[in-house]
């Protein structure tokens, strides 16, 4: 699965190299279909997962305590490595951006005021919803690892896939080719940033090619490094730090 994975990749990294122009319209055309015709489910989708996830809490489930061992680390580290690796470059820019887009550019057309289909759509896209979308993936790899005692791939996750040949291959696939566009655009939107900051510090215009190459070489080898000396000592230690920068 891992070299299916890496192979398709590498094949669509060099598409993408060579036929940028034409991908960037396959991209733009796709987003239009994918909005067009999952919209509202998507939006059904969200508010389920939010009231799943309530119901879940308040119910005797709520009380279930998966595995036996302790929590690996405090609610102060938790929350640090929520917001430092799950919104991180996110949260600074988007937040505080998507409003005042959607308030000159409104998604729909409807009755209510741009102010307010302006804050409808970041509240949801930045709210409850999105935090329930990770929430049901997260009791999912939860389940599997500690009570289960399996491995925490999504495809093994649910056992019902296995009922359907290859439908757990294809699901870990699709798991591990979304996670990687995900963190291919929280990059490029982290490069961006920077490199924003640095040209209205400096006056100038730092967003030359090599400059944003080396912006994406020193955040993934920051990244490298976190993960190569695990959550404990990389992910939980920076996530830490930075929010004693800002706090």
């Amino acid at each position: 699965m891992l070299y299916l994975a890496s192979g398709i990749l590498f094949f669509l990294a060099l598409f993408i190299f060579f036929f940028t122009d034409f991908f960037y319209e396959l991209i733009e055309i796709g987003s239009i279909w994918v909005r067009e015709l999952f919209g509202g489910f998507y939006l059904w989708l969200g508010l389920l997962c939010v009231l799943f996830l309530i119901y879940i809490a308040f119910s005797r489930f709520g009380k279930i305590k998966l595995g036996n061992s302790p929590p690996e680390f405090n609610r102060l580290s938790w929350i640090a490595m929520l917001y430092s690796a799950g919104m991180g470059s996110g949260i600074l820019l988007r937040a505080v951006q998507e409003p005042v887009f959607m308030f000159l550019n409104p998604p729909i057309e409807t009755s209510s005021t741009s102010e307010v289909i302006a804050l409808e759509y970041t509240f949801y896209q930045w709210g409850f919803t999105a935090w329930a979308f990770y929430g049901i993936f997260a009791l999912l790899i939860a389940y599997s690892l500690f009570v289960r005692k399996s491995d925490i791939l999504l495809g093994t996750s649910l056992p019902q896939l296995k009922r359907i040949k290859y439908l757990p291959e294809g699901v870990n696939l699709l798991t591990i080719l979304t996670t990687v566009f995900g963190l291919v655009a929280a990059i490029g939107l982290g490069t961006t940033q920077i490199e924003g900051g640095i040209s209205h510090l400096t006056s100038t215009h730092a967003g030359t090619l090599w400059v944003i190459v080396l912006l994406v070489f020193i955040i993934c080898f920051v990244a490298f490094i976190s993960a190569f000396a695990g959550i404990k000592k990389g992910l939980n230690h920076s996530a830490l730090q930075v929010q004693r920068f800002f706090y």
